[in-house]
């Protein structure tokens, strides 16, 4: 910064894409937003849920919860698909992505195997909608 900090601008006409008087956000406001737009991006953004969902040491059974989450890919996805009306890839990529980070804190399934279907299956449509609506809310 130092180095151009003497220099004039390259470009000094042109269109003007905001109006500082007409702004009404602080940089403040639009990088919290920015931030909770792309929270899911950041590694550890799932992890309190998963950790509410699965345990960090085996329980009852051993089952690890990446393979448990690979194993019932397919009826997650075809199901949240049909009850949140979201497309199959977009919920297949999230379901992988929870098997992804469920394998690096080496998560377990922590009771029945269909109380937590159930539970990631309820956690996946509330994931998915709530991305719809942050997508509704940014392009009306």
């Amino acid at each position: 910064m130092k180095q151009i900090g003497s220099t004039s601008p390259l470009v000094t006409r042109g269109q003007k894409l905001w109006a500082i008087h007409r702004l009404r956000s602080t940089l403040a406001t639009y990088y919290k937003k920015k931030r909770e737009e792309f929270a899911e991006t950041y590694a550890g953004y799932y992890d309190p849920d998963l950790l509410k969902i699965f345990a960090p040491e085996p329980k009852e059974t051993h089952v690890k919860a990446d393979r448990f989450l690979r194993q019932h890919q397919r009826i997650l996805t075809d199901t949240v698909a049909q009850w949140a009306h979201a497309r199959k890839y977009a919920i297949d990529h999230l379901v992988r992505r929870l098997a992804n980070r469920s394998k690096e804190l080496s998560l377990y399934i922590k009771g029945e195997e269909k109380e937590t279907l159930l539970h990631i299956g309820v956690y996946l449509t509330t994931l998915i909608c709530e991305q719809r609506d942050v997508k509704a809310q940014h392009n009306p």
